[in-house]
């Protein structure tokens, strides 16, 4: 008995290693590689910012990256730009794969302001005017946003208070203006006028500059209007205006009609047809359908999608639900999957952190040519390569690509 137990000990033990060592001769499966795809976004302040995604990543994560790199808690009021050719700009949808709205590699966006605040002095953070402040200067400077005379010297005046500070005779001398754009045909009658008010800004703080800046900004008509080519029913060449407050219609460059969110009952698209139902006046009786001709099926949907999220964002406490899916849908399933101004306030309310740091960027350069013309060469101070150590070889570099730019006129 006691040698038959033995055998049956030994053979369980063979038999317990002999599969240890099977396991042992598996292949392990080697993990798979995640492909990525490189991402550069353009700031505001002309840095550029590079990150490597996951090929199926979504718009979220590269926009909060940005965000997280540019230190921005009220990040609602940006997004990404991404352009399908030189005309056609597009907004990153967060919620979908960023490989199903791009096709080009690398994937190339632009951090801008998508939704203008109304009134910028309800922004918590000092980090989020200033960003605001670069993208309005951007739009002034380009001709996107038309101002003035008066209003083009003024806020250019409030530009330098916050870049320079305090005027000072000895260090800025009498063509110290003429570094700076302001304007898209920019004289020296209005670079004397924005001397002569920088003066009188003595005392404010940079901040508080950004914040003049932004009071006088707002109050300009084409504030934050985003503007699609269309045609009227007439087949006349018109300009259509989505904003904060509703739809504006623009002829040769004149606004001949505005309907307001609230007036508005339906928006809808159809091919390259996009169409505007509106509540009856008060002496009418019956809703009203206004058609108007986008370039093509493409434009109209992207008219119709800027339309939903601006009525969302301004209008809504909070974003409605998509629809349920079933078995047969018809029509877009689009919504606006962001926070509404409503609650981007709440978030902000509660912020509770030291104001940030950041260091304010020097506007764009431009050079006067013979004829009393301005050449536009931009460049940016803080994207200089970091091998640049000292102040000598900073300027020294500038004088060199400037000499190299000097004859390249700025087209926006």
């Amino acid at each position: 008995k006691e040698e038959k137990q033995e055998e049956k000990e030994n053979r369980e033990t063979k038999e317990v290693q002999t599969a240890e060592i099977k396991i042992d001769n598996v292949p392990q499966k080697s993990p798979k590689k995640i492909k990525t795809v490189q991402c550069k976004v353009m700031l505001l302040d002309g840095t550029e910012y590079s990150c490597d995604l996951e090929k199926r990543a979504k718009g979220q994560v590269l926009f909060d990256k940005v965000c997280e790199h540019l230190n921005l808690l009220e990040k609602d009021y940006f997004g990404l730009l991404f352009y399908e050719n030189s005309e056609q700009k597009n907004w990153l949808d967060s919620s979908k794969e960023i490989k199903r709205q791009i096709r080009s590699l690398p994937w190339i966006f632009t951090f801008n302001v998508k939704f203008y605040p109304p009134d910028p002095s309800q922004l918590t953070e000092d980090i989020t005017r200033y960003f605001l402040c670069l993208q309005l200067r951007q739009d002034i400077a380009s001709g996107r946003l038309p101002c003035s005379f008066v209003t083009h010297a003024l806020l250019g005046s409030y530009t330098l208070q916050a870049e320079l500070g305090d005027h000072d005779p000895e260090e800025h001398r009498s063509d110290y203006i003429s570094e700076f754009q302001f304007a898209p045909n920019q004289t020296q009658e209005m670079e004397e006028k924005v001397a002569e008010l920088h003066k009188t800004h003595r005392g404010l703080t940079p901040a508080q500059a950004d914040s003049q800046f932004l009071e006088n900004a707002k109050r300009l008509s084409m504030y934050g209007v985003d503007l699609h080519h269309a045609k009227d029913s007439e087949g006349v060449d018109i300009m259509l205006g989505v904003c904060a407050n509703g739809l504006l219609i623009y002829k040769d460059r004149l606004r001949i009609n505005r309907f307001a969110w609230p007036k508005i009952l339906k928006i809808s698209y159809k091919r390259s047809n996009f169409y505007i139902k509106v509540r009856p006046a008060e002496l009418e009786q019956f809703e009203s359908t206004i058609g108007f001709k986008l370039p093509n099926h493409r434009a109209a949907k992207r008219l119709w999608k800027v339309c939903v999220e601006h009525h969302t964002f301004f209008r809504l406490v909070s974003p409605e639900q998509p629809p349920k899916a079933k078995f047969l849908t018809l029509g877009s399933k689009f919504r606006y999957s962001g926070r509404t101004q409503a609650q981007t306030r709440q978030a902000s309310n509660l912020i509770d952190r030291p104001a940030p740091y950041f260091e304010r960027t020097s506007s764009k350069r431009v050079s006067r040519s013979l004829d009393g013309g301005v050449k536009f060469h931009f460049f940016f101070i803080k994207s200089l390569p970091k091998w640049y150590g000292t102040a000598v070889n900073i300027w020294s570099s500038l004088y060199w690509v400037c000499s190299i730019c000097v004859h390249y006129s700025y087209l926006f």
